[in-house]
């Protein structure tokens, strides 16, 4: 698969930085959905959503609002 550049990283870590909670919530399950709907037939986009995903979920993070899982359902 064509792996996914930094510069595409640094793209997605700066939108995922001027997102609301909502927006990264959003982004987070269209990216899972997105992933599994390419699984078994396009591996690189499986795996470009999946890296996009992982940006999200890292700011997310950031923001400490994994501290209070109960407010924010990231489950697909």
């Amino acid at each position: 698969r064509q792996m996914t550049t930094a510069a595409t990283f640094a793209n997605w870590t700066a939108k995922a930085a001027n997102m609301t909670i909502e927006g990264l919530r959003y982004s987070i399950r269209d990216c899972r959905k997105a992933a599994e709907a390419a699984k078994g037939w396009d591996a690189a986009g499986e795996g470009k959503y999946m890296d996009e995903l992982s940006v999200y979920l890292t700011e997310v993070s950031k923001r400490g609002a994994l501290a209070h899982p109960e407010h924010f359902n990231i489950a697909a």
